[in-house]
């Protein structure tokens, strides 16, 4: 008598869940990112027309026409029925990062939810010594499209109590500036395929000489393992720092690589040019002179008990 019990309340379990999670459908998302970030994120949401026929209280003209009358602004829909099943389809098109979040965050607020500080973050490396990409959303596809489902109960077409099971499964896949990924559609999705390739270390030396130039010299210390993988490219980007002042040469020793930027007997603006050009940002002032109290004009800018200031 108890296993029959224990059989029979087992038996109604099962069926249970079989009745909670009978209704709904597939909830597909592609978001795809170029370059220059313009984009399209591609949801598709099918629903088998037997599977549903209990639980779905209207027929496809009339829902199809409650969501066309209530899409929210920024999504593009088509509707299909092929005979076996509802296929809504709902495309997001945009031109740029800021426009892909406004539009993001329109959508979170149609489907009442809290819109957060920081939609996305966004991080790839512009630097031979690293590369990838780092994207993260803060939000989930079904977050997202949660209006939907909101819609069909309010309408009347779907019983408060499914509501939680129209989408009933899911994923999302992503390609965003070449690098892909795929998750659940209740989850955010994350892309983190950032390499780094390691240097030992980087030297500054810097001398003042007795007429009042200066000795600059700048030493990279490279791994063998990663000229191996990156150094062709390593050698074309540092060429690109050296300026008229400051030549640059290669050397070797037991398996480390050695750049070395040098510039001799130059005047402070060399100096600044050499180091504005090795840091990537032309234009900056990175060193200067100030003699005890004033700034120095050019005709005394090298005497020796001048400061000599740096912002590196």
């Amino acid at each position: 008598m108890k296993l029959l019990k224990k059989l029979l309340t087992t038996t109604v379990l099962v069926m249970g869940i079989m009745m909670l999670t009978g209704c709904g459908g597939d909830m597909s998302t592609e978001l795809n990112i170029s370059d220059d970030w313009s984009g399209s994120r591609h949801m598709v949401f099918t629903a088998n027309i037997a599977d549903n026929a209990s639980y779905v209280h209207g027929e496809y003209d009339a829902i199809t026409n409650t969501v066309t009358e209530n899409l929210p602004d920024g999504l593009e829909f088509s509707p299909v029925n092929d005979g076996e099943n509802y296929i809504y389809t709902f495309d997001l098109y945009f031109t740029s990062q800021e426009d892909y979040e406004a539009k993001v965050a329109s959508l979170l607020q149609a489907s009442g939810q809290e819109v957060p500080e920081k939609l996305i973050t966004y991080i790839t490396p512009d630097s031979v010594f690293a590369n990838g990409v780092n994207y993260t959303e803060n939000f989930s596809t079904t977050e997202l499209m949660d209006w939907f489902p909101t819609l069909l109960t309010n309408a009347g077409y779907v019983d408060s109590s499914d509501k939680g099971n129209i989408f009933k499964n899911g994923s999302t896949t992503a390609t965003v500036m070449g690098e892909s990924a795929e998750t659940s559609a209740s989850y955010d999705l994350d892309i983190n395929t950032i390499k780094y390739q390691p240097i030992n270390g980087i030297s500054i030396y810097h001398s003042t000489e007795a007429d009042g130039s200066f000795d600059r010299k700048v030493v990279i210390s490279i791994p063998q393992s990663t000229m191996d993988a990156v150094g062709e490219e390593i050698k074309s980007f540092l060429s690109g720092n050296e300026t008229a002042v400051a030549a640059g040469a290669w050397t070797s020793d037991n398996g480390v690589n050695y750049y070395t930027l040098e510039a001799n007997g130059v005047t402070a603006d060399d100096v600044n040019t050499m180091m504005a050009a090795f840091c990537g940002i032309p234009g900056e002032t990175v060193f200067w002179l100030e003699e005890a109290g004033d700034a120095v004009g050019s005709s005394n800018l090298f005497f020796l008990n001048n400061t000599v200031h740096e912002s590196l």
